[in-house]
């Protein structure tokens, strides 16, 4: 069996400092293990992934002592060292390959020097996986292997990718369907999202299991939403993919309807002002929405805990498989959520179950215009919070629930080490 303090390497080229996505969601299981007494040493990369404005939380300095950056070299040092630059992809290419070497190599000695019950990789980015596959055959520690997206990409949902069955570079496939073989367990942040990747990978489909993404309490202070307006914010970019028109032509028409006297405003930090808006919301909701700068992770969940609304907005696919990362930042800062995505998918399924917000089909507008309505008639009667109450949501997100997900695939394991049967 696995020892009362669990002993994880983690190998996450995202994750300290805290400046992107993929990045912040590592780090606040790197943060949730630790506090939970597990003890976790990471493999990073501290030039990669970098998005956001870097955070100064306190809480993410506890893995300063147990982070190990395992530098290489960087396509922007190789320009000014000789004054060739590489070809963004190609360079990008090599670099994971590098930095996959170099960390496998890490890995190992620290493998070999103390006993480790997991070996957990961490991706996006795709070449996230490559240094624990490279160690696959050496059977040193369990080997947990965590997807936080489709890869390679173009599997993804169209419009994002060309489908599960769509075609994808052969050598990414290759590498994708060595990681679903080898890899002990595999852990996905949404069962939509499981399933999806096991429909092209089927070696992973009867060692898998869905655990979320984390909220950590006590990150975010309890905001005060404005009494005088009301503000519908999105936080974090993210929004190449998703088509804005059916949003701004129902906010358009929602706030015709409430009129002048509404005080109504669409708000987003990080996202492009181009991204958004076209010239033909221009003059019809200028006035209405405002663009900010990316913020620090800490300053972004701040401004959410003031917002009346916190929105998430994705692209109209078949199926929503996805769980933002922002999506559990939402329900970390404790405000209601508007979920534009589509009704068959992860999001409308959170919202179903455990309450916290309201998901409105990203192909109607009329349906996104009926959602605003009805979170806008609950802010003018003061009914906002009780009626979109977060614990529930919280408690999916919970370190508790986070972590005793990963001690059951350790049990699960352990179980299979010993003769047992996983599954």
């Amino acid at each position: 069996m696995t020892s009362a303090e669990p002993r994880v390497l983690m190998l996450a080229p995202y994750c300290y400092p805290a400046t992107g996505a993929e990045a912040i969601v590592t780090s606040k299981l790197a943060v949730a293990l630790l506090e939970a007494g597990w003890q976790v040493t990471v493999l990073t990369d501290s030039e990669a992934g970098r998005f956001y404005p870097a955070t100064n939380l306190e809480r993410f300095k506890v893995l300063e002592a147990c982070t190990h950056d395992v530098r290489v070299w960087r396509p922007g040092g190789i320009a000014k060292r000789t004054g060739w630059m590489p070809i963004t992809r190609s360079a990008s290419h090599l670099r994971g390959l590098a930095w996959s070497l170099r960390a496998a190599v890490r890995a190992r000695g620290l493998l070999r020097q103390q006993k480790f019950d997991v070996l957990l990789s961490r991706s996006m980015p795709q070449y996230g996986h490559l240094a624990a596959l490279m160690l696959a055959n050496k059977r040193l520690a369990p080997w947990v292997a965590s997807w936080s997206d489709p890869i390679p990409p173009e599997k993804a949902p169209p419009p994002y990718g060309r489908g599960a069955q769509g075609h994808a570079n052969w050598l990414s496939m290759r590498y994708c369907r060595a990681v679903a073989t080898h890899a002990d367990w595999h852990v996905f942040p949404s069962e939509r999202l499981r399933r999806y990747v096991t429909s092209y990978l089927p070696a992973c489909r009867f060692k898998s299991s869905a655990i979320p993404h984390v909220a950590l309490d006590g990150l975010v202070v309890p905001g005060r939403p404005s009494a005088d307006s009301f503000v519908v914010c999105h936080a974090g970019g993210g929004l190449a993919w998703q088509a804005p028109d059916v949003l701004l032509e129902a906010f358009a028409r929602f706030a015709r309807t409430v009129g002048p006297q509404g005080r109504v405003h669409l708000r987003f930090i990080g996202a492009r002002r181009e991204q958004i808006l076209s010239a033909r919301w221009n003059g019809t909701l200028g006035h209405l929405l405002s663009f900010e700068e990316a913020k620090p992770y800490q300053e972004t969940l701040r401004e959410c805990a003031s917002a009346s609304v916190l929105l998430v907005l994705e692209a109209d696919c078949a199926e929503g498989i996805f769980l933002p990362s922002k999506f559990v930042d939402y329900a970390q800062a404790g405000r209601p959520i508007l979920a534009v995505s589509p009704l068959a998918g992860t999001l409308a399924d959170l919202l179903r179950s455990y309450g916290g917000g309201v998901a409105a089909d990203c192909s109607s507008v009329d349906a996104v215009e009926l959602a605003l309505l009805k979170l806008y008639a609950h802010w003018q009667s003061g009914t906002l919070e009780a009626a979109f109450e977060p614990s529930a949501l919280q408690a999916k997100f919970s370190a508790a629930a986070v972590v005793e997900g990963y001690n059951s695939v350790l049990t699960q394991l352990s179980l299979a080490a010993h003769g047992g049967e996983i599954g």
